[in-house]
């Protein structure tokens, strides 16, 4: 019979803590003295030990009673301990709910303003932005930034209005003095945008409710409709609290109208992300060869 630990850990448990309560529901009950018997605690203090013990306590899945011989620690019946968690959980969606109806009525109202408060976007992002799609509203104030090695950086993102899935794009140029600058960093820029949005998904494991758990990218080619061609992009799955999966993906082109720039394409919705590359295509001669 196998323990799948990650089951454990999405109820709330340390792998530490999985081991003891596993310990308790094998021994029926256990001292400190039981505890450090076992292989894997035996080199930890007796303090480490009783926070572990404190911890596992305090999320109700063992109880404990002093006795004549010391504290003896007791596995709370795992469909009790399960079920009450669940319950928990159910109360806590339940109460988001409530909260979300005034707060989405709320944002939408500062959604429906529009772009009012943002700087429009410099010349340079201006050629791109024109092309994307009319509904698409900017999400924040477009960034100029002086990245050295990896060019001046123009970014913009998007709101793509996309409902069940990620609702972001952006566009990313890099613009370097010289063309002949362009090819021998490419990869190097590509490296440092595709470090941009790891950086960004793993800042979501930590913020916001809706928390990325985890994602994985994924080197390969994408078709292009308009130009008949394939190029090399990162396609990227996400899998977030609450049963959502997104799919996106993210591609970086030289502009041979624009022999000075790299230009990175990326978004949260695979979809959404070929709208953005082929509304490009269209207007645009792009490749990733010099």
């Amino acid at each position: 019979m196998g323990i799948q630990y990650n089951d454990l850990v999405d109820f709330g448990l340390s792998a530490e803590e999985i081991q003891i309560y596993l310990l308790a529901l094998r021994k029926k009950s256990f001292s400190i003295h039981d505890l450090r018997v076992e292989k894997h605690f035996s080199s930890k203090q007796r303090p480490n030990l009783y926070k572990l013990l404190n911890k596992l306590e305090n999320k109700n899945f063992i109880i404990s009673e002093l006795k004549q011989q010391g504290r003896i620690y007791f596995p709370i019946e795992p469909s009790s301990v399960l079920n009450q968690i669940i319950q928990q959980k159910e109360e806590d969606i339940e109460l988001l709910k409530l909260k979300s109806i005034k707060l989405i009525e709320d944002l939408e109202q500062i959604r429906s303003l529009k772009n009012l408060d943002f700087t429009s976007p410099s010349d340079l992002l201006r050629k791109y932005v024109d092309l994307v799609p009319k509904k698409w509203n900017i999400k924040e104030r477009p960034i100029i930034e002086d990245k050295k090695r990896y060019g001046i950086i123009h970014s913009i993102e998007f709101d793509t209005q996309r409902k069940f899935s990620g609702n972001s794009a952006g566009i990313i140029i890099h613009k370097f003095r010289y063309p002949e600058h362009i090819p021998k960093v490419f990869a190097d820029v590509s490296d440092f945008d595709l470090q941009g949005l790891k950086n960004a998904l793993e800042n979501l494991k930590s913020n916001g409710i809706f928390r990325v758990k985890q994602y994985r990218f994924i080197n390969t080619q994408y078709q292009s409709e308009t130009l008949n061609k394939s190029y090399e992009i990162y396609e990227c799955n996400v899998k977030m609290n609450f049963g959502i999966k997104s799919k996106g993906a993210l591609g970086n082109f030289f502009n041979s109208q624009y022999p000075n720039e790299i230009v990175c394409f990326w978004a949260a919705n695979y979809h959404d992300f070929a709208i953005l590359v082929e509304y490009q295509f269209q207007r645009f001669k792009f490749s990733q060869n010099t």
